[in-house]
């Protein structure tokens, strides 16, 4: 088996006019890939559901972090398509302006995932 090996990575800063948030992310080509991605945003806005390349996405995980007015999320999707594809952010808003203040997309080739 190969070492993991980091590959293309994107970083935005948006907010979304909507109640979702998309871009386009190119994945690396290679086996065993995973796409991370890692939100945060104001506790106004709580994110519904991810896709990328128009499959569903996984939540890993999410925390109000109440003392800091801010939420964070991580989703992730093993052997995604390779490419350019779209990442979606559904967001459902609480109340107020939507705010995303990070969206980090990180892939990982050559990883066995056991969750």
């Amino acid at each position: 088996m190969a070492a993991p090996t980091k590959g293309n990575t994107t970083n935005i800063n948006p907010t979304p006019g909507a109640n979702f948030y998309q871009f386009t992310h190119n994945q690396n080509t290679g086996s065993n890939g995973l796409v991370i991605v890692q939100l945060t945003m104001s506790n106004s806005v709580t994110p519904s559901t991810a896709t990328y390349g128009g499959q569903s996405m996984v939540r890993l995980y999410t925390i109000n972090r109440g003392g800091l007015s801010q939420r964070m999320a991580f989703y992730y999707l093993q052997n995604p398509p390779t490419g350019n594809n779209t990442l979606r952010i559904n967001l459902a808003v609480v109340s107020g302006i939507q705010y995303l203040y990070t969206l980090g997309v990180l892939l990982i080739q050559e990883v066995l995932v056991h969750l």
